[in-house]
């Protein structure tokens, strides 16, 4: 079974909230998945602006982001992040409105409810209750 091109960015895009997420805790270890979902996504994107991809990739990592206090250091991580990210899903025609994040929230949801031991599979128009899930990508 092939996905389309928007079913493909819609993962990306769930990918890199996990990672969000994640570097609530501080900067982490980057991985070639990490790489790779980064790399699908500017070539799907629609511009060849790399900054908001640059500096995806810097701020999770950073290790000396300048901030009073780890919690400062922590929220300033996540919100530039997800601007980031933000920035990275506009580009590649995805607008992050309320419905976008809540499909997103669901999806996140869903895998760990299944313990994240399956690959991530969506319906095809990405919403909820359109018709169940296809095989496992």
């Amino acid at each position: 079974m092939r996905f389309d091109r928007d079913h493909l960015v819609f993962k990306a895009i769930c990918a890199l909230d996990e990672i969000v997420d994640q570097c609530s805790t501080g900067p982490i270890r980057t991985t070639l998945a990490m790489r790779f979902v980064l790399a699908f996504l500017y070539s799907q994107s629609k511009t060849d602006e790399r900054r908001n991809f640059d500096d995806f990739w810097k701020i999770i990592r950073d290790e000396h982001l300048q901030a009073y206090s780890d919690h400062d250091r922590r929220y300033m991580r996540v919100t530039y992040a997800r601007t980031c990210l933000t920035g990275i899903a506009r580009s590649c025609g995805l607008l992050m409105d309320i419905e976008t994040q809540n499909r997103i929230a669901a999806v996140r949801e869903k895998v760990r409810g299944r313990g994240g031991s399956r690959p991530l599979s969506l319906p095809d128009d990405h919403s909820e209750g359109s018709g169940g899930d296809h095989a496992p990508t």
